[in-house]
């Protein structure tokens, strides 16, 4: 995420990327519109607290290759 320019503290043991996204708006809108434009499937971070507002959470449960697919996707819908 950091290499296509949206913040991302590394995960530490869990394989869930939690990114910041207030830069393009807010989790819920990010979320719904990398749905819906890259489908991609992003979980708001609203869904785990109010200090999560800003954040979607990506999981990274899959293969390599999905995730660069996944992530130029988002890239080009984003920025």
């Amino acid at each position: 995420m950091n290499d296509i320019g949206i913040h991302c503290s590394r995960p530490k043991g869990a394989f869930y990327a939690f990114a910041d996204v207030s830069e393009y708006g807010n989790g819920e809108e990010i979320a719904e519109k990398l749905l819906s434009d890259a489908h991609v499937a992003a979980t708001p971070g609203s869904a785990f607290g109010p200090s999560g507002n800003n954040f979607v959470r990506l999981s990274y449960a899959i293969s390599q290759e999905r995730i660069r697919e996944a992530l130029e996707r988002i890239g080009n819908c984003l920025l």
